[in-house]
């Protein structure tokens, strides 16, 4: 058909269409060539960044390398140089960061430690670095004694600590210890046993949680497991005193006492040294707490004070210094009582207790200082914070009568009559106080209810004075 028999106005229209496709395929071309230019660039710049965060993270570590020979050398001026390097670079790697941590403790940054800690260390456990979060936990491990709630965010880091391969198995070690505070025995057992390799000292662990479990039976099985493999130790490296110590506590756990001492003592009579000894009082000390009869008490009791005669070893000797007294006040052995509670005494304030009992050992010498007695006596009936025991009146209340003060023995007499646990010494020199005071039949009612050795109370009333 020719194109004069087309409209003019159709002719218009077509070519308007061609037009507007041509307009449109330019500017897709122009479009993608845009998207294309825009992506090669933006590779490009990702490949630029990518190469110079590349150069800046072994940069860092380069200085992180410096930092810590700094700090292995204790260099505390290149520590600081060093941090600040690596502090303004800010690097991305986590070590390198927990490195960070780890200097801006020691260069006692505050701020920034605390930044790291709540980066790398949260408090909820679920994110952060392994290695971070075993350090947080050691860190709260180191406190005296963590409450309930510092328990738990111990338990926290250390679980979150062992989630990472970046961390040492000992972590299970902490794990269990907390979980052992807390006394989570079973879990603290099934803590213990994830590390590997078995060691003496954790099979003791093991034992002794074991003890406070439903499986306390397998306790004894235990116990002796880790008496074993500490012979081996000692086997191995004789002249280990740390591992002979440990040795001879687990067959005190398991019941051998006797071997337990016979061997602290033969390695003493080789090496008398304060560790062993120490090795030595604890073992009695615990023992202690199992023996009830008398002799064997006064026994460990004086092997303990002659261990330490200074009272240099072990802070619990004192402790026994003041029991072996008490023991040898009822053997009447004053002279030497008094001795012993000096040394229990010594370079601290008199406590109560000793005040109180030396100035009844003076009561009782032949040629005791009663001035001295009775000072004594008044300072532990004053430093009684809350309700003075009826022991302490007592003591006071019998001086005052030997004295002679028979109205003031009067008011502390009647008091530890009603109140001391041992009464019968307070009735009788009551009893004499009623009869000086001219009350006879209250003194010999009292005499009678003291039961004592005395025929009668004549006889009692020439011990004190008329």
């Amino acid at each position: 058909m020719s194109q004069s028999l087309i409209p003019r106005e159709e002719r218009k229209n077509r070519r308007k269409l061609v037009v507007s496709a041509i307009s449109q395929m330019i500017f897709l071309v122009v479009v993608v060539g845009i998207l294309f230019a825009l992506f090669y660039w933006l590779k490009s710049a990702e490949h630029t960044r990518k190469e110079a965060r590349t150069r800046t993270e072994a940069k860092a570590a380069s200085i992180a390398e410096e930092l810590l020979q700094a700090i292995e050398s204790s260099d505390t001026s290149r520590i600081r140089d060093q941090y600040d390097l690596l502090k303004e670079i800010d690097p991305v790697n986590q070590s390198l960061r927990h490195l960070i941590w780890i200097a801006s403790m020691i260069t006692k940054d505050a701020p920034t430690s605390e930044k790291m800690k709540n980066e790398l260390a949260p408090g909820d456990g679920q994110e952060g670095y392994g290695p971070s979060h075993f350090l947080a936990g050691q860190q709260m491990f180191a406190i005296s004694h963590p409450t309930l709630e510092e328990g738990r965010q111990m338990l926290v880091h250390f679980r979150a600590a062992a989630r990472s391969d970046k961390v040492s198995p000992a972590v299970h070690r902490y794990v269990g210890d907390v979980l052992f505070a807390m006394k989570q025995h079973g879990k603290a057992v099934q803590a213990y046993r994830k590390m590997k390799p078995l060691t003496a000292d954790l099979q003791f662990r093991i034992a002794t949680a074991i003890r406070h479990t439903d499986q306390g039976s397998k306790f004894l099985d235990e116990m002796r497991y880790a008496s074993d493999l500490y012979e081996k130790q000692i086997n191995a490296n004789p002249s280990d005193d740390a591992v002979y110590v440990n040795w001879t506590r687990s067959l005190f756990h398991c019941g051998l006492v006797d071997k337990a001492e016979t061997l602290l003592i033969a390695r003493m009579k080789k090496d008398d040294n304060p560790f062993l000894r120490n090795a030595l009082i604890q073992a009695y000390l615990a023992h202690l707490k199992f023996v009830g009869d008398f002799q064997r008490r006064k026994e460990m009791l004086q092997q303990i004070c002659e261990l330490d005669p200074d009272l240099k070893i072990n802070p619990h000797t004192r402790k026994a210094f003041f029991e072996l007294a008490n023991h040898l006040v009822q053997e009447n052995r004053f002279e030497e009582a008094r001795a012993y509670y000096l040394i229990s005494a010594k370079k601290i304030e008199f406590p109560i207790s000793v005040k109180n009992n030396l100035a009844w050992v003076e009561l009782m010498r032949p040629n005791g200082n009663l001035q001295e007695a009775l000072k004594l006596a008044d300072e532990a009936v004053a430093g009684s914070q809350a309700k003075v025991a009826g022991e302490v009146f007592g003591t006071r209340g019998q001086i005052h009568a030997k004295l002679g003060n028979w109205d003031l023995a009067l008011v502390d007499l009647e008091k530890a009559s009603m109140d001391a646990v041992e009464k019968s010494p307070s009735r009788l020199a009551l009893a004499v106080v009623y009869r000086r005071l001219g009350k006879n039949k209250k003194a010999e009612q009292m005499f009678i209810l003291a039961q004592s050795s005395f025929q009668s109370l004549d006889e009692l009333s020439n011990t004190y004075p008329q």
